[in-house]
């Protein structure tokens, strides 16, 4: 598929074709409608990735690489676990810089954290909490030694 037939689609029609195996170029982000430019600058809007002057690479931030995925995925659909219309883009392979279609899964906030083990991690803090409001004690095993 060419850039031109590509354009055709929505980005969120291009991210599911990629995910049914379809080769569907990455569009390079454009200028807003309307707006007039010089040949100069719109070349300069055009450099975007490996070319861009700013460009970090793998030095970039784990804050960097979520805004990219933002970026590159900016309309992902609902959760495909459960299908939740708000979801959030998860990272597979726990790399935030690794923005490649097929490393990122859409999931809602509950199922991201079940998958990323934050949820059961969660659960259990809650039942030590709910353990010191109804018996008001909790000594974990460093605070009961005597010495």
């Amino acid at each position: 598929m060419t850039i031109e037939e590509a354009r055709k689609f929505t980005a969120v029609q291009r991210y599911q074709m990629r995910q049914r195996g379809i080769d569907v170029p990455i569009l390079p982000p454009h200028s807003t409608k309307g707006t007039k430019k010089s040949e100069e600058s719109k070349r300069k809007c055009a450099r975007w990735g490996e070319e861009h002057h700013a460009w970090k690479g793998d030095k970039a931030t784990k804050n960097s690489g979520h805004h990219r995925a933002h970026r590159r995925f900016p309309d992902i659909g609902p959760c495909t676990k459960c299908g939740n219309p708000k979801s959030q883009r998860h990272h597979i392979d726990g790399n935030p810089l690794n923005n490649a279609a097929e490393n990122i899964m859409i999931v809602c906030y509950r199922c991201h954290m079940e998958i990323d083990g934050r949820l059961e991690k969660l659960r259990s803090q809650a039942k030590k909490a709910s353990h010191i409001r109804h018996y008001g004690i909790y000594q974990p095993e460093e605070h009961n030694k005597d010495g």
